[in-house]
């Protein structure tokens, strides 16, 4: 049974539907969020000068060898560091390892592939500086599990030791597919995620392995962690991509969790079933970084 926390949660997102606000209004709301929200105790936080983008390195108390590269969600149009270094830094918590999470450009100032752009050059960045592909995990939110997939499945790069995607949004095709009219979730803005999807989007093609990653290759794939919430609307196409992965011989993971929202984790440490889904998460990475 859910939490009374969490069954609070749901009856205020019943009652209060999300507002029509503009980026600006959404991304400053979100950060607003994120900075109330509690670190864990002893996290130690560095804003690294020698990354490619903004970033923050998150180290808690009890920290191992080993790097998360975080990405935020927000649609690909909100989120920051400000919004979403408490996910990060419990997800951190529980790997007992460093975190960096990082800003990267958002649309539809900057449409596809500047977010992947600015993703490969995180990671480029990390092994410059001499930490090892297999000591390095991905990990990502919504619009940030898939970037962390797309920079593996369609990257030259070495790959890190471990994915861990909570809540992804792994297939913008199958999305904008659909009518926002006939999307029972509840907990997601349908026609404002379609239209952040599209400026992300652009000028490229919505099934181009790059925008939806679902649709590249599996072959090869380090091992991979994918959480999410029974009802949620981006479940079929994550689910049916790990089932796909683990099918031909890859690693999947899969957490489904019965009563949670898309995204529930944005609200830890709050939420009882968000700290335990990021604690799930981070049992996974510990186990997979060398």
């Amino acid at each position: 049974m859910a939490s009374e926390e969490f069954q609070k949660l749901a009856a205020y997102m019943a009652a209060n539907p999300m507002p029509e606000l503009g980026n600006a209004e959404m991304r400053e709301q979100m950060d607003a969020f994120g900075r109330r929200a509690k670190l864990p105790a002893g996290m130690i936080a560095e804003t690294p000068s020698d990354t490619p983008v903004p970033a923050r390195l998150l180290t808690p108390a009890n920290a191992e060898p080993g790097l998360i590269l975080f990405a935020h969600g927000g649609g690909f149009t909100l989120g920051s560091i400000a919004s979403h270094a408490h996910v990060a830094a419990w997800l951190g918590e529980a790997a007992r390892c460093a975190v960096l999470i990082f800003d990267y450009r958002l649309a539809p100032e900057h449409p596809f592939p500047a977010a992947l752009h600015d993703y490969r050059a995180v990671y480029r960045c990390a092994l410059d500086q001499g930490t090892a592909s297999s000591s390095i995990a991905f990990a990502g939110d919504s619009a940030g599990a898939n970037l962390s997939l797309s920079v593996v499945v369609n990257g030259d790069l070495p790959l890190p030791g471990a994915v861990a995607m909570l809540s992804p949004s792994l297939d913008l095709a199958a999305y904008l597919a659909l009518d926002p009219a006939q999307i029972s979730d509840k907990s997601v803005d349908a026609a404002g995620i379609a239209g952040g999807f599209r400026d992300y989007i652009g000028s490229a093609n919505a099934a181009d392995p790059r925008v939806s990653p679902n649709r590249g290759g599996v072959s090869g794939l380090p091992p991979l962690f994918v959480q999410l919430a029974k009802h949620e609307v981006f479940a079929p196409e994550a689910l049916a991509f790990a089932e796909r992965v683990k099918a031909e011989g890859g690693a999947a993971e899969i957490d489904v969790w019965e009563e949670m929202v898309h995204d529930w984790h944005w609200y830890a440490p709050r939420l009882p079933e968000a700290r335990e889904a990021l604690e799930r998460a981070g049992a996974f990475i510990r186990r997979h970084l060398a």
